[in-house]
């Protein structure tokens, strides 16, 4: 077999506590055919003295101040000649043999995107707290609606990053899950590919961005969403429910033009933002998604309806509302 070249990308800024570990994840694959390159960020902590360490089996590597880890990855990209391309956090492992297994799976000629498992754990105990993948389901528009992203274990042509223009420089958080949507917007997801096995290990600490930083995570996401209900008939409820969350500065989504049923994607995303309503036992936006879900999608949620009933079965105001709903539906 005829090896492709895999590169991969570790952006990094002070993770001397943990890069040795990434690199020798990567190193020992004892893939015949890698790229492997560091964009450090100018670290003020032992990370240069490791990298040193391996800097005779690196490809390339350069530490100098940039604007986070979106510009780290985005100038290895520049430098990347390989035909896959993926970037590993500085604080992340890959699975042993993971990258002979992309390659096998990229033998197919049309597969653009290869994902696998990704195993989340925890630093002091080693357990593992999840397992988790990218979320590829039945439409484009469920797929960014009920999104989950296993980053690490998720691999790209590396032209077609090159066409999408890269990750975006203005997310600090939430690149992956920005790119990911511009993917499927412009591909659709008929040449994405899944591996049945963990291709990496996603640390959790104390100082990791994760844990450290949840809501700015958020408030990136919602910024993404917002991107895209912009071209939808969004209700006034989730616009307020939207606008909780201040706008990413520097952050202009694009979203027209592709082959996205705005609409349909605003009834999935209800769908989603009906589980956070109902924790808060805020039944009048449980109400407010799921008329929205019948609406857009033309079709009624039972699995929802059945939950929001539970609670509200003696409520006039619930069973006024699922009367409205069943004449809407027989029209």
């Amino acid at each position: 077999m005829q090896y492709p070249r895999i590169t991969i990308v570790t952006p990094s800024l002070n993770q001397g506590e943990f890069i040795e570990e990434t690199i020798q994840s990567v190193l020992d694959q004892g893939y015949p055919n890698l790229e492997y390159i560091i964009v450090d960020g100018g670290s003020t902590d032992n990370t240069l003295d490791v990298i040193k360490k391996y800097e005779n089996r690196l490809t390339y590597w350069v530490s100098e101040k940039d604007d986070g880890q979106s510009e780290a990855i985005n100038k290895g990209l520049e430098r990347a000649s390989g035909n896959l391309f993926n970037w590993l956090n500085a604080d992340d492992i890959l699975e042993p043999d993971a990258l002979r297994k992309v390659a096998l799976e990229f033998a197919y000629k049309e597969v653009e995107v290869i994902h696998g498992w990704c195993r989340h754990f925890s630093n002091k105990t080693k357990e593992t707290l999840a397992i988790g993948r990218t979320s590829v389901l039945p439409s484009i528009e469920k797929s960014m609606a009920y999104y989950s992203m296993g980053q690490p274990s998720h691999f790209y042509k590396t032209e077609v990053i090159r066409e999408l223009g890269g990750v975006d420089n203005s997310l600090h958080y939430a690149m992956d899950m920005d790119l990911w949507f511009r993917y499927m917007a412009v591909h659709g997801k008929g040449k994405v590919k899944f591996v049945d096995d963990v291709l990496s290990h996603f640390r959790l600490h104390e100082h990791s961005k994760t844990n450290k930083d949840n809501l700015e995570f958020k408030r990136e996401r919602v910024a993404i969403y917002k991107g895209l209900l912009t071209h939808a008939e969004t209700p006034d409820y989730m616009k307020k429910y939207l606008k909780r969350f201040n706008d990413v500065n520097g952050y202009q989504p694009n979203w027209e033009g592709v082959e996205i049923n705005y609409n349909l994607f605003m009834a999935y995303f209800a769908e989603r933002l009906f589980d956070d309503f109902y924790a808060q036992r805020d039944y009048e936006n449980c109400r407010n998604c799921l008329a929205t879900v019948y609406e857009y999608k033309k079709t009624k949620n039972s699995k929802l309806l059945r939950r929001f009933v539970k609670v509200n079965v003696f409520n006039d105001d619930t069973l006024n509302f699922m009367r409205k709903l069943k004449n809407s539906l027989t029209r």
